[in-house]
């Protein structure tokens, strides 16, 4: 199942996640949202639009890690993103 992750590299949550994932050989696509404006866009849109953020934005964080699936799956938590890789 594909699975993207939106983040930054500097962010050591996003490091975490990256270093966890290629020892579990899980593969994924990363998209750097401070690469261009359009992928920042792409990030916004999910932000700006999806419940699961609500809590994040009340606390003025970002959001990233970011996983999203290609059956339609969101989560902003790494254990949810490995049991729905482990289950599907």
């Amino acid at each position: 199942m594909k699975l993207t992750i939106y983040g930054m590299h500097k962010c050591i949550n996003c490091r975490e996640t990256i270093e966890l994932f290629e020892s579990k050989e899980i593969h994924y696509d990363f998209i750097e949202i401070t690469d261009s404006t359009t992928t920042m866009k792409e990030f916004l849109k999910y932000r700006d639009n999806e419940d699961l953020f609500e809590e994040i934005k009340r606390e003025n964080k970002i959001g990233i890690p970011f996983f999203i699936f290609e059956d339609g799956f969101k989560t902003l938590d790494i254990n949810k993103a490995i049991n729905h890789l482990e289950n599907n």
